[in-house]
């Protein structure tokens, strides 16, 4: 009896077990679904293939085949599968909208107008319906377009841009009194456009009208809404190209705050203004601008043009637009051409030529010649002596003529020009200090002196204004500053006196800068005669005398900080002894004062402080004082290199050499960068190899890799890579070696930093580098690897499809090839932007793929998009020549139509 039990308790147990089995094990369609998931696409497929094959035409069956036949290219089964699903369920939107994209994807426009038009009958939402009118527009079926956006606008509020298009296609359709309706009844109606585009539409439509108070009226409450200056712009241009200037004014009105402000607004009312005869006030708006220095240069033209009778005479190239440049003297004449020879974009020598006929030029030969050369930038130079040797050219006429020449880049016969003058020549109307100045920028200085020696005695018997101007200028200039001292108390025109001074001190003569200046503070005192005698007494370092002036200066102006704190400093430095500590003090309390800074004021401020005032040597011994305890990356030490420049002098280098050496470790690698960073590569290339240095640190051995980059020594640089890759185990400092030799265009480094870090972590990033490099190097093998390597961790790219796909097709391998073309096309529609490059490949692909009548629509496509482009024109021949079709790649090639 107990076995009896026993036996019908495990029958019972065994049974219940079979009915859990059966409920826990996945069915079919789910286990394909789990390999699908899994990425085991080659077990779903058979899976979804036998459920398919028994019948099942399931909505996630049907789906799943679609998705796992496009992924392996077979778009046209993946196409079949759905049709016989839509067959079946002819009312599945969600379907047909897959369907649609199929279509798409495959390239089938009718099917996809089709199934377009079944899906608006079953579902006209607002999607479907834009993308039938979309895809109408494209075929040229404006009836039918028409038909869509009238459905469209009746279903739903009225959209702008709805109402706009199906004007349009009433006007391409000659249905004129359908858009009168329609416009007419949308200006009736409350609709509130959002884009100006539309308020334009309208507005012309009223013009056209010739209801041009409408139109203004409808602009005015747009822009009443829509309140934008840009908005202004467009619907008051498109009055004004209708030559309703008046109107156009008036709209922008409203908007005249902001003309100083918006280029754009300041020309059209610029425009319009004299369009309406009110050039004045047109003048008017852009002369503030002009003289604030605010005027956009594209106005600058019809400022000047606005300006002709206003501008100063002395702007001589404003007066050569506004007179009749026939009138003026060839002095006059010479110096315009001056300006136009010293500044490129001067227009002064094409205005001359436009304005001097032929007779004139010949009756006035120096004008004919200066133009020639200002015009074709030729020298002509025997034309130059002819005229300097056979005319009897005036003083004032051989000065305007030799500063020309200078001008002009032509020296020698400036030179030779000067060497002309003599104590003889009537300088009546000449310039003498222009005259003395050219003697000193041509370094004739010695000459014009015996010349002036002679004019300023007045043996030519003739009083000059200025010529004692020009003689002490040229008296100081040639090295004569002690004739000058015994003269100068006798002027007494401050002018002479502040030009003698200026000129002393560029030469410095100290003795006679401290004269001139004492004189020139005698005649009169001001603030501009206290800071001239102020330099003249640093200039003679008598800095405790400067003081007071410079105290009472830099009162009244900070400008005079630097020329105060310079003469204190000096002062603190070089006094008296038992004066030292007072001037110190005052230079403290003076930069206390300045900066409102506590009494303690730290070094290093105090050195920030004297170098922001320009005493850069005051402020680099404090730097160079904190400096000595101070590590290499901190500020003090940056900041003191930095004032040092890139090219400091020896002793400086010498020192970051010593901090350098008498460190380890890292820090000693942060002063070597110091030292690279100096220049020192040579010496820094032979301290490692001598290993006199912590040879075996990381940091300083990148220093040395950056320090043969430097040096430009490509044969060690190989050959410590060599040595140092194989070593290599940091993905971070590989990264940092492929971005410097990128960087220094080091391809073979490159790709040898690459493959290191592709062994040791590999990733498809790395992989298509390797194989751009290698394309790039035309190392075909190479690039195939690491192609195949690329794919192999996942890669994908359109482009690199079609690279990879090309290079297996050139091996034979067809099918493999294929399938890379295949991915290829399914990839393009991702790519974004899509520029020539991918559009080519694209067009191939197709034509490899033997989808012969799409490629030649790509390349058809792209020949007229870009015309008379070659790569284009090669591509799309090739492909024609491959079908046969010689007389058609002929004319492709020679650009020629049919």
């Amino acid at each position: 009896m107990r076995n009896r039990n026993f036996v019908f308790i495990v029958c019972a147990v065994a049974l219940l077990g079979l009915t859990v089995v059966g409920y826990l094990l996945p069915s079919m369609t789910e286990l394909a679904a789990l390999f699908k998931k899994d990425k085991y696409y080659g077990k779903a497929q058979n899976i979804y293939e036998q459920l398919y094959a028994q019948g099942n035409r399931s909505a996630e069956v049907v789906g799943a085949l679609v998705e796992l036949y496009l992924q392996n290219g077979r778009v046209d089964e993946s196409v079949k599968f759905l049709e016989e699903y839509v067959h079946l369920n002819p009312t599945d939107v969600t379907a047909l909208k897959e369907m649609g994209k199929l279509y798409q994807y495959s390239q089938r426009p009718d099917d996809y107008l089709n199934n377009l038009e079944k899906l608006s009958r079953l579902n006209p939402d607002m999607d479907t319906l834009r993308e039938m009118s979309r895809v109408y527009s494209y075929y040229g079926l404006r009836q039918k377009q028409i038909n869509v956006v009238e459905r469209i606008i009746a279903a739903e509020k009225p959209n702008e841009d709805d109402i706009i298009d199906l004007a349009y296609l009433y006007i391409d359709t000659g249905r004129a009194s359908d858009v009168n309706k329609l416009v007419e009844k949308y200006l009736n109606s409350p609709l509130d456009l959002k884009h100006v585009r539309n308020a334009e539409f309208f507005m012309s439509y009223l013009l056209d009208q010739n209801k041009d108070k409408q139109a203004i009226e409808f602009a005015t409450k747009y822009l009443e809404k829509h309140h934008t200056v840009a908005n202004a712009l467009r619907l008051a241009n498109r009055l004004s190209l209708r030559n309703r200037e008046a109107a156009a004014y008036a709209l922008i009105q409203p908007f005249k705050s902001e003309l100083n402000t918006n280029p754009e607004l300041l020309a059209l009312s610029a425009d319009l203004k004299v369009a309406l005869k009110m050039e004045d006030e047109a003048h008017d708006d852009l002369k503030k601008l002009y003289n604030a220095g605010k005027l956009p240069p594209s106005l600058v033209r019809l400022f000047v043009e606005l300006s002709l009778d206003s501008l100063p005479p002395e702007n001589l190239e404003a007066l050569a637009k506004k007179v009749d440049v026939r009138t003026l003297s060839d002095d006059t004449l010479l110096k315009l051409l001056e300006i136009a020879a010293s500044d490129n974009t001067s227009t002064i020598a094409q205005q001359l030529k436009g304005k001097l006929d032929a007779d004139f030029l010949k009756d006035h030969p120096i004008i004919a010649v200066t133009l020639a050369i200002t015009l074709d930038k030729n020298p002509r130079k025997a034309e130059l002596q002819r005229l300097r040797q056979d005319m009897n050219l005036s003083a004032s006429t051989r000065l305007r003529l030799a500063k020309f020449c200078l001008a002009a880049g032509i020296k020698d016969e400036a030179l030779a020009l000067v060497r002309t003058f003599s104590s003889s020549d009537n300088y009546r109307d000449v310039s003498m200090y222009e005259l003395a100045n050219l003697f000193v920028e041509l370094h004739e200085e010695k000459r014009g002196k015996v010349i002036f020696d002679d004019l300023f005695s007045g043996k030519n018997g003739s009083k000059l204004r200025y010529v004692e101007s020009g003689w002490a200028l040229l008296t100081v200039a040639s090295g004569n500053p002690d004739q000058v001292e015994k003269w100068i108390s006798k002027s007494t025109t401050p002018s002479l006196l502040t030009d003698i001074f200026y000129m002393a001190k560029q030469k410095k003569y100290g003795t006679l800068t401290l004269k001139a200046a004492q004189l020139l503070h005698d005649r009169m005192k001001t603030k501009a005669t206290d800071a001239i005698l102020a330099q003249a007494l640093i200039l003679n370092l008598k800095f405790e005398q400067a003081l007071p002036l410079l105290r009472k200066l830099a009162a009244q102006d900070s400008k005079y900080d630097t020329p105060y704190l310079e003469a204190l400093l000096q002062a603190s430095q070089s006094s008296p002894l038992d004066q030292r500590a007072d001037f110190a003090e005052e230079l403290a309390d003076y930069i206390k004062k300045r900066t409102g800074l506590s009494k303690n004021v730290p070094q290093e401020t105090v050195a920030n402080l004297l170098l922001n005032a320009g005493l850069k040597n005051q402020a680099l011994i404090i730097f160079a004082t904190l400096a000595e305890n101070a590590g290499p990356d901190s500020e003090i030490v940056k900041r003191l290199l930095f004032i040092w420049g890139p090219r400091p002098s020896p002793d400086k280098i010498a020192w970051v050499w010593k901090r350098a050496l008498s460190t380890r470790g890292y820090i000693q690698a942060q002063w070597l960068q110091h030292v690279l960073d100096l220049g020192e590569e040579d010496k820094f290339i032979t301290y490692f190899e001598r290993k006199q240095l912590d040879n075996n640190n990381p940091a300083i051995m990148d220093i040395y890799l950056n320090s043969l980059l430097a040096a430009h020594k490509d044969d060690r640089l190989n050959l410590f890579m060599a040595s140092q890759l194989p070593k290599e185990q940091s993905a971070r400092h590989l990264t940092e070696l492929a971005k410097l030799f990128r960087a220094q265009g080091k391809a073979n480094l490159l790709l040898a930093v690459l493959q290191r870090h592709a062994q040791l972590y590999p990733s498809k990033e790395l992989y298509n580098e390797m194989a751009t490099l290698a394309l790039q190097d035309t190392t075909t093998n190479a690039a195939k690897a690491y192609f195949a390597a690329y794919f192999k961790q996942g890669g994908s790219g359109f482009s690199n499809h079609f690279i990879y796909g090309g290079m297996l097709l050139a091996d034979g391998k067809t099918d493999l090839a294929r399938q890379h073309f295949m991915a290829a096309e399914f990839l393009y529609p991702q790519v974004s932007p899509k520029g020539i490059d991918e559009e080519i490949m694209y067009a191939s692909v197709l034509s490899l793929l033997k989808k012969t009548d799409q490629a030649k629509r790509q390349f058809a496509r792209l020949n007229k998009k870009y015309p008379k482009n070659k790569r284009i024109q090669v591509a799309y021949s090739h492909m024609l020549m491959d079908d046969g079709l010689y007389d058609e790649a002929k004319n492709i090639l020679l650009n020629k139509k049919g």
